[in-house]
Parts: C-alpha cells; structure tokens; sequence
C-alpha cells in the first residue's frame, strides 16, 4: 500500500486555475506502459494553441522516442528526475497530474499530488481508481490507445474551456489524504484490526475503494 508522510508534504497548491495556461504535470518512469505518449498527444491541440503547458518529470528508456513525439511540439518539457524533496513543490504548482498509466498496483504519485490539493486525471484500471474516486479526479475509462487518448484529449480540453472543478476537487483531494492516506491513518487502521482479532469481533470493513 502507499500512503503519505505529512512532514515531507507540507506544501499545498496555491494556484488558481485558468489563471493563464493550464499547468498539466506527469512523473514517472519514462516507460511505455506509463503512457507519458498518450499525455503529449492529448494535450497536444492545447499545447500548439497555448492553452496549456506539459512537464514530464522522470527518466528511462522510452525517452527518446517521447522527445521525437513532442518534436516541434510547444509547451512541452521534460527536465528528468526531480528530487523526491522537490516533489510536493513540482506538484504544488500545477493545475492537473495527468497519469495515463495502464499497470499500475498501487499509484503513490496519485497519492503525492492529492496530499498537495492537485486533482488527479488516470485511467480507471488496477490500482489508481482505489485511490481516486470522482469527488477528488478524473476516472477515464480503460480502453484502447485511441480511446485513452481521445478521452484525456477531451478531458483537458473541456477543464481549458471551464476549469473551475479543478478547486473543488483539489481541496476534496487533500482532505481525503488527510483522512485515509496519511501513514497516522493506515496504522490506526490496522490497529482497529489488531483490536478486532483480539476480542473476537467482525474484522472492520474499509471498503474499496475506501470511501
């Protein structure tokens, strides 16, 4: 399971969305089932007009096939690895994580840009959608490539047009955190287990995804 330290995420995400280009950040390892593609080119017709900008932190082997991608394409960085100190402040001034992974077990990025106030927009499949849910992202629907793309394409262009849902569910994001995914949170959890075992009660139910 992943979850959050509080000291090392102190910062919080203090920019307004539409307040100039739509600031949409991924961080990962740069392989191909993380879907660092499918962001350029959902992003790309906003990328050209200069709705949006695109930074891709992390590195790996798919990194020149993804700079021959965003060639000649504006808007579009990809600075490498960022400290994992740095992280909360990466995340803190940007308006979306686009995470487009398709195999993912748990998703702790997902985690690290809602314990900041940033939405998360991720395919729902596998581990992400157990931690985001509706009140605090973007689910978009598991499918083909074309299908992937066409669905972020839509998301990312309809948030350019009317980004106010980023604020609500920013500030849902990180109250959700604070609530479930905080390692604070976790261990009392497994205590509650620990407690129900010991006196011979019914094993607590935190659902999941857990609500």
């Amino acid at each position: 399971e992943n979850g959050i330290a509080p000291t090392l995420f102190t910062a919080r995400r203090t920019r307004t969305a539409g307040d100039g280009p739509q600031r949409l950040v991924s961080i990962g390892r740069l392989e191909p089932y993380k879907g660092h593609d499918m962001a350029i080119q959902a992003a790309e017709p906003l990328l050209r007009d200069g709705w949006a900008t695109l930074t891709i932190y992390g590195e790996g082997p798919m990194r020149p096939d993804l700079e021959k991608l965003a060639e000649g394409l504006p808007n579009v960085s990809m600075p490498g690895w960022v400290k994992h100190h740095e992280v909360p402040g990466v995340l803190a001034d940007a308006d979306l994580l686009v995470f487009p992974s398709i195999r993912e077990f748990g998703g702790g990025v997902a985690l690290e840009a809602m314990a900041v106030g940033l939405p998360v927009a991720c395919v729902d499949y596998a581990g992400p959608p157990e931690l985001v849910t509706d009140d605090v992202g973007w689910l978009v629907p598991m499918g083909n490539r074309t299908a992937i793309v066409r669905d972020f394409q839509s998301l990312v262009t309809t948030l350019a047009d009317a980004p106010s849902p980023i604020e609500a569910k920013g500030n849902a994001a990180k109250s959700r955190v604070d609530r479930l995914f905080t390692w604070q949170a976790k261990a009392k959890q497994t205590l509650s287990i620990y407690d129900a075992v010991l006196a011979g009660r019914a094993l607590p139910d935190f659902g999941m995804p857990l609500s």
